[in-house]
């Protein structure tokens, strides 16, 4: 790919531009990072524990950025192939 690539959510808009086919290695990259954050909220600290809600605000911050990278990766995965490519 050689133009950008918009994708948005909704807290973000990320522009990528890709000079080679990095479909796979980014959609696996961000299946990772949402399953790090998602471990990590699994793990109660203290603060869970104390916390009315049941789990601390880093916590909540972590499903929030795991959806976040899953969003992102349903809109790149909806790009086309050739999405950006010069003629």
């Amino acid at each position: 790919m050689t133009g950008p690539a918009l994708a948005s959510g909704p807290q973000f808009s990320v522009i990528v531009t890709c000079r080679i086919s990095v479909g796979p290695l980014l959609s696996d990259a961000l299946a990772d990072a949402a399953a790090y954050r998602r471990d990590r909220a699994a793990k109660w600290c203290p603060d869970c524990q104390a916390h009315p809600d049941g789990a601390c605000p880093g916590h909540v911050a972590d499903l929030g950025k795991a959806d976040e990278y899953d969003h992102l990766a349903d809109e790149l995965a909806e790009l086309p192939a050739d999405h950006g490519r010069a003629q």
